[in-house]
C-alpha cells in the first residue's frame, strides 16, 4: 500500500512541474504487475484522464488520517528541496529567476514547518529579501552589487538551510 509520504511527494512533483502524470501511470501499472489488489495502483490506473488521477491525489492527501501530516509534508518538502537545488537551480544567474524563487518559495513555505524554533526568520523570508536585493542589482541601483554576487550568496545560503535541516532530521 502507497503511504502518505509518497503521495505527497507525487503530489508536489506534479504541482512544481518536477514530473509528469504519466510517471504516475506507469508507477501505478507496475505496481499492479506486483500486487494486482493495490486499491490506489488500480484507481489510477482506471482514471479516465489526468484530471482524474490529480483529483484522486489531492482526494487521497485530503482524507488521509496519517498521524503528523504537517512533519510529514515538511519532510517530503526538504527532501524535494534538495533535489530541485541540486538538479535544477542553476549556479549561474540565468533569466529562469522568477520560476526558481516561486517554486523555491512553495517548497520552501511547506518545508519551514520544520522549524522548532519560529522566533528565526524563514527560508522563504530569506527567499524573498534576496530576490528583492538580485532584482535591484539587476536594476542597476548603485551600491548593489553584482546580481552574480547576490545571487551566489542566495545560492550559498541554500545550500547551507539544505545541509542544516538535513542533520536535524536524521
Amino acid at each position: 500500500l502507497m503511504n502518505f509520504n509518497e503521495i505527497f511527494l507525487f503530489k508536489l512533483k506534479l504541482d512544481l512541474g518536477l514530473m509528469e502524470i504519466k510517471a504516475i501511470q506507469d508507477w501505478a501499472d507496475d505496481k499492479i504487475l506486483n500486487d494486482h489488489n493495490d486499491q490506489i495502483a488500480l484507481n489510477i490506473c482506471y482514471s479516465k484522464n489526468d484530471s482524474e488521477i490529480l483529483n484522486y491525489i489531492n482526494h487521497l492527501i485530503i482524507t488521509s488520517e496519517e498521524k503528523n501530516q504537517d512533519q510529514l509534508k515538511s519532510v517530503v518538502a526538504l527532501f524535494i528541496l534538495k533535489e530541485y537545488f541540486q538538479n535544477y537551480l542553476p549556479k549561474i544567474l540565468d533569466n529562469q529567476l522568477d520560476i526558481h524563487i516561486s517554486k523555491l518559495r512553495y517548497l520552501a513555505f511547506i518545508a519551514d514547518n520544520l522549524k522548532e524554533q519560529k522566533n528565526e526568520a524563514s527560508l522563504e523570508s530569506y527567499l524573498i529579501a534576496y530576490y528583492d536585493e538580485i532584482t535591484l542589482a539587476i536594476e542597476g541601483n548603485i551600491g548593489m552589487m553584482s546580481p552574480q554576487i547576490v545571487y551566489n550568496q542566495l545560492y550559498q545560503y541554500i545550500d547551507d538551510w539544505i545541509e542544516e535541516n538535513n542533520d536535524e532530521n536524521r
